[in-house]
This record gives C-alpha cells, sequence and structure tokens, in this order.
C-alpha cells in the first residue's frame, strides 16, 4: 500500500523525495565547437565533479534537477533554495536512511551527514520542511526516486559520448533532460488515434506538454 502522502491532494512539490547522481566529471575550459558536435566539444585537460540533486515530486511524478559542485553543507542547502524558489517550498521530504547509505557510495553517506548539520537543521525548520528517512533495509520505498536515476543516466551516457562537457554545457543538457521526463505518459499510452493524449507531469504542471511547437488557429 502507498503512504498516505502519496494519495492526498497537494500541489507539485509540496512532497518531495530527492537522491543523488554522480559524481560526473565536466571540464573547467570554456567551450569550442566543432563541425561535428557544436557547442558541446571542448578542449583542455582540466576538470572538476560535479553532482545531480534529482528531487522529484510525489504526487505529480515530475522531476527537478539541480547541480551541485560538492557534499558540503552550504552548496548542498544552495541546490535545496533554488529548488524551492522555483518549485514552492517542500513540507515533506522523503530520502534513504543511513542503513542504506552505508551500503552505497560515499556521497550517499555524505548527504546523510549534511542532512544532520546544524546548519541544514535550522534551515529546514525556518522553511517549516520536515525530513523523513526511508524504514531500515527497504530500499524499495524510495522507488520514485530510485527509478528516476537510471532515467537520467541513460540519455546523459549518450550525450557524455558526444564529447566533454563543460560544467555550463551539463546543466544545460540536465535541464532538457528534466524537461524530457516531465513529458514521459503517467499512464498507457494509447494507440488508438481518437482517444485522448496521456497525463504527464508537465500537464499537471503548466497545463500542456513542455517543448511543444505553438498552435496556431
Amino acid at each position: 500500500p502507498l503512504p498516505a502522502s502519496r494519495l492526498q491532494q497537494a500541489r507539485p512539490f509540496q512532497i518531495i523525495g530527492i537522491d543523488f547522481l554522480g559524481p560526473i566529471t565536466a571540464w573547467k575550459t570554456q567551450a569550442e565547437p566543432s563541425d561535428e558536435y557544436p557547442g558541446l566539444v571542448i578542449t583542455g585537460t582540466e576538470n572538476e565533479k560535479i553532482w545531480v540533486l534529482i528531487v522529484t515530486c510525489y504526487v505529480t511524478r515530475a522531476v527537478h534537477l539541480e547541480t551541485v559542485e560538492n557534499m558540503k553543507t552550504e552548496t548542498f542547502l544552495q541546490a535545496l533554495r533554488r529548488t524551492f524558489a522555483r518549485r514552492g517550498r517542500a513540507e515533506l521530504i522523503y530520502s534513504d536512511n543511513a542503513s542504506t547509505f552505508t551500503c552505497a557510495n560515499k556521497e550517499l553517506i555524505a548527504l546523510w551527514q549534511l542532512i544532520h548539520t546544524k546548519e541544514a537543521k535550522r534551515q529546514l525548520a525556518k522553511d517549516g520542511t520536515k525530513w523523513v528517512f526511508n524504514a531500515d533495509a527497504a530500499p524499495w520505498w524510495g522507488g520514485a526516486y530510485e527509478r528516476l536515476v537510471r532515467s537520467v543516466k541513460q540519455p546523459l551516457r549518450k550525450a557524455l559520448s558526444l564529447g566533454k562537457l563543460s560544467h555550463w554545457h551539463m546543466y544545460t543538457v540536465l535541464t532538457e533532460i528534466e524537461c524530457m521526463l516531465n513529458n514521459r505518459p503517467l499512464i498507457d499510452v494509447s494507440s488508438t488515434p481518437e482517444d485522448p493524449l496521456p497525463l504527464t507531469p508537465a500537464k499537471l504542471l503548466v497545463g500542456h506538454d513542455l517543448a511543444i511547437l505553438p498552435q496556431t488557429p
């Protein structure tokens, strides 16, 4: 059975789940477009690691992606503040718990430590946000956001195969992936042309699918 928070009526991103993806290698140097991949391939040897904060709405299943340069408390809180500023403040946040993190990578363990710092607790209390950790040894409780990790990885891997991305190119690609995920159907797609188009997270957010051409009269 789904938890009550998944079934109650709420505005988009009022109840969310979060997870991290990464680290991903990005390049610090400026882009030098090539004829084959304009705006994607760059030159240079310096690189940096970035992580992707995956935020999903538990009611509309919409997705929001933010990049972070490190796993420090201030960086994480800045990403959370950007999310709240663009999507509205969350009243309830779900994430994996410490026992799950110990079986995962060190970045997820760092997230547990970030949340329990005094600065993070003070900021969450100020925002009126409650943080809930999933039950011990029950990673399937986070299926709403765990599945999205793979959904982000697959197109990102294809983009990275085209060449080296700078941080800002990476952010642009992730924004386009976010758009793609918010256009995904939430119900079965009918093969009958007369049937209405399937419901998507974008329709619940803005009333129509994103990245579509305007309808002319």
